[in-house]
């Protein structure tokens, strides 16, 4: 069944206009603003969509970048771990400059 609740389209309701006899209203000027509204409106609209299209491309391009700055610097920390060992006392002052931590090796 279907559902009667719905209004019809702008461009339908312009159409119906122009064929139907309207008293007061229907006269070719106001159609076409109404025409030019509308066609105003969609632009704007499409334009709104094309921003938060490309808002969500930046989004998921800054994700993917994090993902891998995330990964990379796991393996920096691995790599200066191997070469800092944090059971070594004498690494401790380089593991500082560093920001790594002194008495443990990433993740653990």
């Amino acid at each position: 069944m279907p559902d009667t609740h719905h209004a019809p389209a702008p461009a339908t309701l312009i159409t119906r206009a122009k064929a139907d006899s309207l008293p007061g209203f229907k006269t070719a000027p106001k159609i076409t603003a109404v025409e030019t509204l509308l066609a105003e409106y969609t632009g704007e609209k499409g334009d709104q969509a094309e921003a938060i299209r490309d808002k969500e491309l930046s989004r998921l391009d800054r994700d993917g970048l994090l993902h891998v700055i995330n990964s990379r610097r796991a393996a920096v920390q691995h790599a200066a771990d191997a070469l800092w060992p944090a059971a070594e006392e004498a690494t401790r002052p380089i593991r500082k400059t560093f920001g790594i931590p002194l008495t443990r090796a990433m993740g653990i």
